[in-house]
């Protein structure tokens, strides 16, 4: 029997409350296992690293 790998899919929000809203319908559809969605970044803006907290869902599900 093939095993199945699994997927991770990465998909941008401008707010935190977007960010649970589709975690929590795909979770609720049982597309997902796992969703994780506030990270710290870091990034050059006008000459200087600036870091902020940034949503972006993480999805985990397995390809059939």
């Amino acid at each position: 029997m093939p095993r199945s790998g699994m997927i991770l899919t990465y998909i941008t929000c401008k707010e935190k409350s977007e960010a649970r809203k589709i975690s929590e319908h795909l979770l609720k559809k049982r597309l997902i296992a796992c969703a994780k969605f506030q990270i710290e970044s870091m990034y050059w803006w006008k000459d200087k690293i600036n870091e902020e907290k940034e949503f972006v869902v993480i999805a985990k599900t397995l390809e059939i």
